[in-house]
């Protein structure tokens, strides 16, 4: 999803994803280790005010993604549930000693 937009309709529960690319002294490693959360400001909200919401991983060989399950209003069972309008994506991989934020796009609820 880096830098890409995806839209989602009332009533929709569906994972959105993000590839993940994690090196540690120059060698690509496996993140799933790593807790992996994922925040959706208002779209020209600072980030510093948004909840962060603990999601997962999925792993396709030696790719990994960041997911977070997205529910709109109206659906359960979600990592987050988010109302009609426009979100700016964040994910933030905790590990040790470092936390890397990384803006991943535009999600659209309809």
């Amino acid at each position: 999803m880096a830098g890409s937009n995806i839209s989602l309709v009332t009533g929709e529960l569906r994972y959105v994803l993000s590839e993940v690319s994690f090196k540690k002294v120059g060698v690509l490693t496996d993140p799933t280790g790593d807790v992996v959360r994922w925040a959706f400001p208002l779209q020209g909200t600072a980030l510093s005010a948004a909840t962060w919401y603990v999601c997962s991983w999925e792993t396709v060989g030696t790719t990994y993604w960041a997911r977070c399950l997205v529910g709109t209003t109206g659906t359960a069972g979600g990592d987050v549930t988010l109302a009609a309008g426009a979100y700016d994506a964040y994910v933030k991989i905790t590990d040790n000693p470092e936390a890397p934020i990384e803006y991943v796009g535009v999600v659209t609820v309809r």
